[in-house]
């Protein structure tokens, strides 16, 4: 590992780490507007011309709450205030559901369901009114939800893969591929049942995220992956120029691998114009011993 490159993790790391306020308290001091677009200068997020550093939760459900009628509207109102009286001021939420089953978002490729849509912009509408922002996953590794397996039912011919296998065809195969840029375009030019504004000309969407958790095992390098973000970050940074292309490929790892693939991938991938924020995501166990 080079020691500018180690640096350059650092920087990132201890940026982080500076100290926070509620996102009200905040924007009410410094000026801030929730109608401003978070801009990115070197490691350095801004708002305006004030830095900006947050606290994020990761409130996966919000949408499909939403898309159950008005008291899971509530239900999400009221962790959006949880959120906010605890500091936060980015809030990591799924902005997909594929395949079959309730709640779907896409229940086929480039079948989109307006109750689940309907949801998604009450959830941007709701973020917005307490001056939170948003990253939104586009799709999952896991089955939760449907996952990348769903997109290999709708393959031809169709293909299966559970997580825990090889590396998924997901990566190389020219038609889950193109299904995804296909859904990337519906999500980002969507516009708010509510507001009237598409998502890509929303500020509280402070990010797209490409994948959830997404890895490649038994593959140098993750070489099929490294490959497909190189496709897909800069053409959903070309559909949403003023919000991020971010990327979050592995988690729950042992540390010096963690280092490893992220290095890998970094070098040939997040130096680009496209991928602008690294998300290193470091699980933290807490061992109890118990003596008699």
């Amino acid at each position: 590992m080079s020691k500018r490159l180690l640096s350059q993790l650092l920087q990132v790391l201890l940026a982080c780490a500076a100290p926070l306020q509620q996102p009200e308290r905040r924007l009410q001091q410094d000026g801030l507007r929730p109608e401003q677009f978070v801009t990115r200068s070197g490691i350095q997020l801004y708002v305006g011309r004030e830095p900006f550093r947050y606290l994020g939760a990761n409130i996966y459900w919000l949408m499909a709450e939403a898309s159950y009628g008005d008291e899971g509207k509530a239900n999400v109102a009221a962790a959006l205030d949880d959120a906010v009286s605890l500091g936060v001021s980015v809030v990591r939420t799924w902005a997909f559901a594929d395949g079959p089953g309730q709640p779907h978002l896409q229940p086929l490729p480039g079948v989109f369901d307006e109750n689940t849509f309907a949801a998604l912009d009450f959830v941007v509408a709701e973020a917005k009114d307490r001056n939170l922002r948003l990253l939104l996953p586009l799709v999952n590794h896991w089955t939760d939800y449907g996952g990348i397996s769903a997109y290999g039912k709708w393959d031809e011919p169709p293909w299966e893969w559970v997580p825990g296998d090889a590396c998924p065809p997901f990566y190389r195969s020219p038609k889950s591929r193109a299904q995804y840029r296909a859904m990337a375009t519906a999500l980002t030019s969507r516009v708010s049942s509510i507001s009237g504004v598409a998502m890509r000309d929303e500020p509280t969407v402070f990010a797209w995220e490409l994948c959830n958790e997404c890895r490649c095992r038994g593959e140098p390098g993750a070489a099929p992956l490294a490959a497909w973000y190189a496709e897909m970050a800069p053409f959903v940074k070309q559909l949403a120029p003023r919000q991020y292309a971010i990327s979050r490929p592995c988690s729950n790892c042992v540390i010096t691998r963690l280092i490893s693939v992220y290095l890998s991938i970094y070098r040939s991938i997040y130096l680009s114009i496209y991928l602008s924020i690294l998300c290193i995501n470091v699980w933290i166990y807490i061992c109890m011993y118990l003596y008699k």
